[in-house]
């Protein structure tokens, strides 16, 4: 298992753990599509994830589909570089631009799939060199949301499709696990507890489950946020991680989190480093940052974003042992179906109030969401329904919560929240 030191209140471990289990294979159908198109064209295929999320899974699900249109294996080049016989290579990268150079034999395409390329040094330039000297068609993997802010976009000047991989969704869920309809509640009940990660997914056991998750946090944020960033106050970003889980679903600043952090004794800490951190997780990918949308000035705010979990899994890392906020849960499932149907996502400003989501599809066409538990109560119905009276736009406007009866009025759909994330986009 790996020896563990101890941050916060947290074990974490000093070796890589079970993230070396492979959970059986789901068709990951919903990535697959959008990038079925640009097989065999020279854009860069750039997919980003957490780590665990299936992304290695993804590109030998993408190298069996050309094996099965008849690409030779020889043709198909793969670098993990999570694998140590790879070191080689992470020490002096021109040694594996090398090597790639002299296996390109021939006037054939080849096909050069990079997992976890952000460990590589200087990959950018090698991408680059081979996208623009060679037949080849290049598809990395990243585990680091920042893999397109720097050197790599600038040099690809917008020849790449990106996208970014989560866990299951709950309709790959169902999948999964063969789930007949008339278990989809009970199914659902139990995505919201466990999340969707494909090995969590993949054992009855909870203790393994458990384990698992635990395993995968402390991997997350020792490796990709404690020693990336070189952080020395890890009680600090363990007090923020429980204020996340805490807030699910809630807006907040920096400093409604310095203010809380005054409440519970601790130490000073200044608003840039909160800031910082809460800026590493996103990197990591370990949450997603929503910001805000301006619906009457069009225009994204920079204040009071919303940030979600990767993965619902990671709720049980919270120290409050409560039944957590429902309404929160499904606003984070709700987020995460959004953005893995390819939408841009954006928590919604009113005048009077806020829209719990504003997404925006490739052609730019908005659809406005509010998100409940259940709407029986006549005080909560007008609540879900009236965010939308400032909306003056004729984009769809709808209501996703729990209940079954059709709550829908003055052309705003009402959805039962299982039937839409069941159903094809």
């Amino acid at each position: 298992m790996g020896e563990f030191i101890e941050w916060g209140s947290i074990k974490v471990l000093t070796k890589t753990p079970s993230t070396a289990i492979i959970a059986p294979m789901l068709q990951r159908e919903i990535y697959l599509k959008r990038l079925r198109p640009a097989y065999h064209d020279e854009l860069i295929k750039v997919i980003t994830g957490m780590r665990r999320s299936g992304k290695s899974i993804l590109l030998r699900q993408i190298q069996n589909e050309l094996l099965a249109q008849g690409i030779a294996p020889s043709r198909l080049l793969t670098f993990n570089f999570e694998d140590i016989s790879l070191d080689k290579y992470i020490a002096d990268p021109l040694l594996l631009h090398t090597h790639i150079k002299t296996r390109l034999t021939g006037t054939d395409k080849y096909y050069l799939f990079f997992d976890e390329i952000q460990l590589l040094p200087g990959f950018e330039r090698i991408i680059n060199s081979l996208r623009a000297t060679s037949n080849v068609s290049i598809f990395i993997t990243g585990s680091n949301s920042q893999l397109l802010a720097g050197e790599l976009a600038t040099l690809l000047s917008g020849r790449y499709l990106s996208l970014q991989l989560f866990p299951f969704c709950f309709r790959e869920f169902l999948q999964f696990h063969q789930v007949a309809a008339a278990d989809y509640r009970s199914a659902f009940d139990d995505y919201l507890q466990w999340g969707g990660l494909p090995f969590v997914a993949s054992t009855t056991s909870r203790e393994e489950k458990a384990s698992y998750i635990q395993d995968l946090f402390n991997s997350i944020v020792l490796r990709d946020v404690v020693e990336r960033h070189k952080i020395k106050n890890t009680l600090l970003l363990n007090r923020i991680i429980q204020y996340l889980l805490i807030n699910l679903g809630h807006e907040f600043s920096a400093n409604s989190i310095s203010r809380f952090l005054k409440n519970e004794h601790a130490d000073e800490t200044s608003v840039d480093t909160i800031i910082s951190y809460l800026a590493y997780l996103d990197e990591a990918m370990f949450t997603q940052k929503i910001s805000r949308f301006d619906v009457h000035g069009k225009a994204v705010m920079k204040t009071l974003e919303k940030h979600y979990l990767a993965d619902l899994a990671f709720m049980r890392l919270s120290k409050d042992k409560r039944e957590a906020y429902r309404p929160g849960r499904l606003e984070n499932v709700v987020c995460l179906e959004l953005l893995a149907r390819g939408q841009k996502v954006y928590t919604g400003k009113t005048k009077t109030g806020e829209i719990d989501f504003v997404s925006f599809d490739q052609d730019n066409h908005a659809t406005y969401y509010q998100v409940a538990s259940r709407l029986l109560d006549p005080a909560t119905s007008e609540r879900e329904f009236g965010a939308f009276d400032d909306v003056k736009d004729h984009y769809p406007k709808v209501v996703l919560s729990e209940d079954t009866f059709d709550y829908s009025r003055q052309g705003i759909r009402h959805y039962n929240l299982i039937d839409w994330l069941t159903r094809e986009p």
